[in-house]
């Protein structure tokens, strides 16, 4: 593993920064947003309910068991947060839920007069029968054990059943982000979000580093009008760059390079804190100093030392959709299709044309790199392994406008471009986006021409790892951990 090289591309918005200034989410909003994520309930879903084939196709999505329920469906079975799904559904969870849907969701649906259990059949023009989406036994006539015969259990996040039913995007996104505030469904976990609030609250002392080790530490001020109230790039984070920086020193591995991608506006904040990091100036983190020097002229042992350059490590990326727009709903069902390699287009800019119109307004300081342009998916892996031997750190704009016209489709997202098998590149993907049954926001690619695609199955937790944000605020060594899982597999194959 000594002549080992890792490239590791770090999504920014709620991987590595807990805000979205240029799109007004305060941290408070997010932490909400992030404990919907991991706090689990459960939906009954009943063996009759339908959506009309019809609506279904309108609304171009696959059929899916959480489409059509209400709000109140969803009932917290969490009594902590926890990214990852309960092992089982105990009879005392099922029975709670009985006694919920009793109180809550039947009694709302029910006439006092009705003892049918089904709406009366309708017919369609054609003469079929098609029943109703609503369940009509009054709660007296019903016990627990005829119930649990007549739906089917599931667990799910609140935020994941928000987006699996449908519901309108502002109002999914305002529900969310006030999830533990008074009158919302996570209020009972408000501990928990001042738990996490209080993790991202800056140091109050800056520890020194030399030869790193630790040797001294120096006390910030806590005048509020000199110290922010909320550190920005997360802890985590810092840990892991100086934890790759310690492997490379004692020649564990060769080199590694970070890459920023984002479909955001924060590269420019991103350049500020990690440059001044990068130079030893970060108010409240410190970089290893063996770090900041080098005793060797070869490119490929080169200290990672360099900031990063506007004109030169800031691009943004263009992807061109000339051919047919891609159904999510196929893409999700069936393992991606190759491509042929005139179909995947790829072009760059550099400098402040690399930045959106966000970016731009907040970025008067970067300059224009109009003469530095990549006009395809081959230079592109060029920029990418020449920074890597220079010890360059790159950011990168997504096209997020490509993915959205693509339906958000799993082969449309952010690029990753895997080297072959024997190569000593190992490229890897953390972001939060990733959900656990498709890459949706990846799009994973063989970096040989013609550059197929590589299956979700194929490439997770070998490739791309979902970040979770609970963790990666709470654990300072959450990205180390993960690397170092990667780095041991690596090592044992």
């Amino acid at each position: 593993m000594k002549s080992s090289k890792f490239i590791l591309h770090f999504d920014v918005n709620k991987t590595l920064l807990v805000s979205d200034k240029a799109g007004g989410v305060t941290t408070d909003k997010m932490i909400n947003s992030i404990l919907s994520e991991c706090i689990w309930g459960l939906v009954a879903v009943f063996d009759y309910q339908r959506i009309e084939e019809i609506e279904m196709e309108a609304l171009e999505k696959p059929r899916d068991w959480v489409i059509g329920l209400p709000l109140e469906s969803w009932y917290c079975i969490s009594t902590k947060p926890d990214p990852q799904p309960p092992l089982n559904i105990s009879e005392e969870m099922k029975l709670a839920y009985w006694h919920y849907y009793i109180a809550t969701i039947h009694s709302k649906t029910q006439d006092n007069d009705e003892k049918c259990k089904f709406t009366e059949d309708t017919n369609d023009s054609e003469g079929s029968t098609k029943q109703e989406n609503q369940f009509l036994i009054q709660g007296e006539e019903l016990n627990f054990e005829t119930f649990k015969k007549t739906v089917t259990f599931k667990t799910i996040t609140y935020a994941e059943f928000l987006e699996r039913r449908q519901t309108p995007k502002e109002l999914r996104r305002r529900l969310k982000q006030n999830f533990t505030e008074e009158g919302g469904l996570g209020f009972q976990f408000t501990p928990d979000k001042e738990k996490l609030l209080e993790a991202l609250q800056v140091p109050t002392r800056r520890t020194q580093r030399k030869n790193n080790t630790v040797n001294e530490e120096v006390l910030i001020s806590t005048q509020p009008s000199e110290r922010k109230k909320e550190v920005q790039l997360l802890p985590s984070f810092f840990n892991m760059v100086n934890y790759l920086q310690d492997m490379k020193e004692s020649q564990q591995i060769e080199s590694f390079m970070i890459v920023f991608r984002t479909f955001g506006h924060d590269i420019p904040d991103i350049i500020e804190e990690y440059n001044a990091f990068i130079e030893d100036k970060h108010p409240y983190f410190t970089m290893s100093k063996n770090s900041l020097t080098t005793t060797s002229s070869s490119k490929t042992s080169a200290a990672f030392n360099q900031k990063i350059d506007p004109t030169r490590d800031v691009c943004k990326l263009s992807r061109k959709a000339n051919r047919e727009k891609r159904d999510a709903r196929k893409q999700r069902q069936t393992e991606l299709s190759q491509v042929n390699k005139e179909d995947l287009f790829l072009t760059a800019t550099f400098g402040i044309d690399a930045l959106t119109e966000g970016d731009k307004n907040s970025a008067t300081t970067l300059t224009s790199n109009k003469d530095k342009k990549i006009e395809n998916v081959e230079e592109f892996l060029s920029f990418l392994r020449h920074s890597l031997d220079e010890g360059r750190t790159l950011a990168i704009s997504d096209d997020y406008f490509f993915w959205a016209e693509c339906n958000e489709s799993d082969d449309s997202g952010k690029l990753l471009f895997v080297e072959e098998e024997g190569s000593l590149i190992y490229n890897l993907f953390f972001d939060d986006n990733i959900e656990r049954h498709c890459a949706h926001i990846v799009d994973v690619r063989s970096a040989t021409a013609p550059y197929p695609a590589i299956a979700f199955s194929e490439s997770k937790d070998k490739y791309i790892f979902k970040c979770e944000p609970y963790h990666a605020i709470l654990d300072p060594n959450y990205f180390i951990s993960i690397f170092d899982s990667i780095y041991q597999k690596l090592k044992n194959e």
